[in-house]
């Protein structure tokens, strides 16, 4: 009697009892326990093979696959904590080397104490500028390709592959220059636009970011980031009014987003326009309580006069990030303005501890823990 065919599991056709992949699709075949029903077929027509399956053993063939597929898994999780392993170890020597070379360089005076830390800590934020804008210019690259309506596709193309290189070499001035040149040959590309200005936000031009967000808007009127974006910096040149117009449509557009109600609230509290500001900053922590807004929206409410509730979201900042420095310093005034003398020193000497050098934070200690102190000490002020 001859050996059964081995049904393949994926695709149920039957292969010879002594091969290892199945001729059909070329999957690893795997032998499970049990005797299939095979239906014979003189024709071996594929369109029938596999029919002899029962449910359990079909259930069984998907298991297999399963644990093959499980096992394959923890081989190469293994492989790669073995490969993090080996990296940890490099690291570790590398560190221990650069950490002595920095010891012998400092103590024979080539280099000063600290500048070392400086120049490392410079290198480390270029680097890592590189890679955002690199990863940023990956992600956005192919909606970049897709909008270009000008005539000179090799060139454009060409431009976009001198960034990519120079943005792989960490040359940023390069990758930029390449993409300002596609962007004159594109003026009208709204994601190169979008990609440039906010590079250049990000570098402190503001100029050049605003003039490419509103290029985005041109192209794209309910754009979110050239809205935000684009209303902050135009506060910033002093146009407050079209900022706050800009800042309105954002909200409206984009009523469950955190950064549109956040941007408003602040430049309204900027210009002293603090009621209308504090309501936008409302509307930002109920959509997302972050600490500076909660900070920022505590403070216009004090500065109003409202200091209950001012106390209540200083709390909450404080909640949420015990670091907050300024924040319990407000808190502590807010506290005094209420005579909860305890409440207040404890949270000045939250804000000493956060920063043991500020002279304001010593004084209002000091005075505060003397006996029968209850007044605001001199030279404590909101400011």
């Amino acid at each position: 009697m001859s050996a059964p065919p081995t049904l393949c599991q994926v695709c149920g056709a039957r292969n010879g009892p002594d091969e290892e992949l199945c001729r059909r699709c070329h999957h690893r075949l795997l032998v499970v326990s049990g005797v299939a029903q095979v239906v014979e077929d003189d024709d071996e027509d594929d369109d029938e093979e596999g029919e002899g399956f029962t449910l359990d053993e079909h259930l069984l063939e998907r298991i297999s696959v399963l644990e093959e597929a499980a096992k394959r898994t923890a081989e190469t999780v293994r492989q790669l904590l073995a490969v993090v392993g080996k990296q940890e170890q490099t690291l570790l020597v590398a560190q221990t080397g650069l950490a002595a070379l920095r010891e012998l360089l400092e103590a024979k005076e080539v280099v000063g104490r600290g500048e070392w830390s400086e120049r490392w800590e410079s290198k480390m934020d270029s680097q890592l500028l590189a890679l955002d804008k690199r990863e940023r210019f990956l992600a956005a690259r192919e909606r970049i390709a897709a909008l270009h309506r000008g005539e000179r596709d090799d060139e454009f193309a060409r431009r976009l592959d001198d960034a990519d290189e120079a943005f792989e070499l960490s040359d940023v001035e390069r990758a930029m220059a390449a993409l300002v040149e596609a962007e004159r040959l594109d003026p009208q590309n709204p994601e190169l636009a979008l990609f440039l200005a906010e590079a250049r936000y990000s570098e402190g031009d503001a100029e050049a970011a605003l003039a490419g967000f509103r290029r985005v808007l041109a192209a794209r009127p309910e754009h979110f980031e050239a809205l935000v974006y684009g209303g902050v910096l135009t506060h910033e040149t002093g146009d407050s009014e079209r900022a706050e117009e800009m800042l309105q449509r954002a909200v409206a557009l984009y009523p469950d987003e955190f950064l549109p109600a956040f941007s408003l609230g602040s430049v309204l509290a900027a210009a002293g326009r603090l009621a209308r500001g504090a309501v936008y900053l409302e509307h930002a922590v109920r959509v997302d309580p972050m600490p500076q807004a909660l900070y920022l929206l505590g403070n216009c409410l004090y500065e109003m006069g409202r200091v209950t509730p001012a106390i209540a979201r200083l709390e909450e900042a404080v909640r949420v990030d015990p670091g907050f420095e300024e924040a319990w310093y407000l808190l502590g005034l807010a506290y005094l303005d209420r005579r909860w003398r305890k409440k207040a020193l404890d949270a000045f000497r939250r804000a000493q501890n956060l920063n043991p050098r500020k002279l304001r934070y010593q004084d209002l200690v000091r005075d505060l823990s003397r006996p029968g102190a209850a007044r605001l000490p001199k030279g404590a002020g909101a400011g």
